[in-house]
């Protein structure tokens, strides 16, 4: 089965690119078996359908404006998706929701689907993470890694020094 793990976000307005620092995060920290695909999917939208075709599982990080404090990591499975998907995640989100018809239209649709977010602060034009936002990336790479465990993803940490790791 393949797993697809996509980041989501435009790193130029701040939160919102917390999806693409997390997958950059991911690829510096660790090594992935069986079969995964890591992506930055940055803007893309339904540029991405081609990348998401042929995937069996998919987990999308990105900024969630859910209305809790910011910082706060949201996971939203398949059976609460299609609820919430358009109202709780970030301005690009559009493209997502979209991006999801299209493989859907396709007879693609992923057997499984997660979304991991963190609420974000700003989303101002900023090449930086709000402090409450880094300090939550962490937590989300922790669901990030314990979704894959659950879908028999193994992810072993790399052995470097976590200071030397892309953690904006």
């Amino acid at each position: 089965m393949k797993t697809t793990v996509v980041g989501i976000g435009n790193v130029l307005l701040g939160d919102d690119g917390v999806g693409v620092w997390l997958v950059q995060r991911l690829l510096s920290a660790y090594t992935f078996e069986p079969e995964i695909e890591i992506l930055d999917g940055g803007t893309l939208g339904l540029g991405l359908v081609t990348y998401l075709s042929d995937t069996d599982r998919l987990l999308i990080i990105d900024a969630a404006a859910t209305g809790a404090a910011p910082g706060t990591v949201v996971v939203l499975r398949e059976s609460d998706v299609p609820a919430i998907l358009r109202a709780t995640l970030s301005a690009h989100e559009a493209s997502l929701c979209d991006l999801l018809a299209a493989l859907t239209l396709l007879g693609r649709t992923p057997g499984e689907f997660v979304a991991i977010g963190i609420e974000p602060q700003n989303m101002t034009p900023s090449i930086e993470l709000s402090s409450v936002v880094h300090d939550a990336l962490e937590r989300a790479e922790r669901e990030v890694i314990t979704q894959l465990a659950a879908w028999g993803v193994a992810a072993r940490a790399l052995e470097v020094p976590r200071s030397t790791v892309l953690s904006l």
